[in-house]
């Protein structure tokens, strides 16, 4: 009988025990990266690109919101596939057409003008993976372009960026965050400080709903904190 006793207080001591592990478990904190993780409203994962005597293109693939507007709230992801030009010297009236290889598929078709910056682009609304073989042919120049895919060769990946970022401003998340949501919104961009596709950033941007922004541009291959 006294081993039964024992027994049983062993087996209701564990019990216990176990209860408090996953009391306490179900009270921690949720991490940073996981909190916002969750309010993406733009990643760009990689980077293809070419640069003529009469232009330059990118191409960049990710995923940003359908809505997409910087007020701190984040909504549903769609894929998109970038392809920009800027010429150096445009004066055509008409938009100039494009044929888009990218391996065996092909797209086909005309550009749109962007006022802000006197580029065109045209959105595939599809991701491309850095393996990829990017070829684009401008119909008005008669001109075939070789994309090259400058992401394919960086130590960082715009997921590292992202939890160099939360790292950074784990405080500033926290106080942004009510019942393991964030009040804001993130954005992970590629930047580079020159036209000759030099030296690229991940430049990390948080919009909270309050107003507040966070940035930061970190280097692709070290990971190092260019700017605050």
């Amino acid at each position: 009988m006294k081993k039964l006793k024992i027994i049983k207080k062993l087996i209701l001591s564990f019990v216990l025990l176990m209860l408090a592990i996953f009391a306490l478990s179900g009270c921690s904190k949720v991490k940073p990266q996981e909190i916002s993780r969750s309010v993406l409203s733009e990643y760009r994962k990689n980077l293809f690109a070419a640069k003529t005597n009469f232009c330059s293109i990118t191409f960049t693939s990710g995923q940003r919101e359908e809505n997409y507007i910087m007020d701190g709230t984040n909504t549903k992801l769609v894929d998109f596939g970038v392809l920009t030009v800027k010429f150096n010297n445009y004066i055509s009236s008409s938009l100039p057409k494009f044929e888009l290889k990218i391996n065996k598929d092909l797209y086909a078709g005309e550009f749109e003008h962007n006022p802000y910056d006197n580029s065109f682009v045209y959105d595939i609304q599809k991701q491309v993976n850095n393996t990829d073989i990017i070829s684009v042919y401008l119909v008005d120049f008669d001109q075939e372009i070789l994309l090259q895919c400058f992401s394919n060769g960086w130590k960082i990946n715009y997921k590292d960026a992202h939890n160099i970022f939360t790292q950074k401003y784990k405080t500033e998340i926290v106080s942004n965050t009510v019942n393991n949501l964030l009040n804001g919104e993130i954005y992970i961009k590629i930047v580079s400080e020159d036209k000759e596709f030099k030296n690229f950033y991940w430049y990390v941007l948080l919009v909270c709903q309050n107003g507040d922004m966070y940035a930061s541009l970190i280097d692709v291959n070290t990971g190092e904190i260019l700017q605050n």
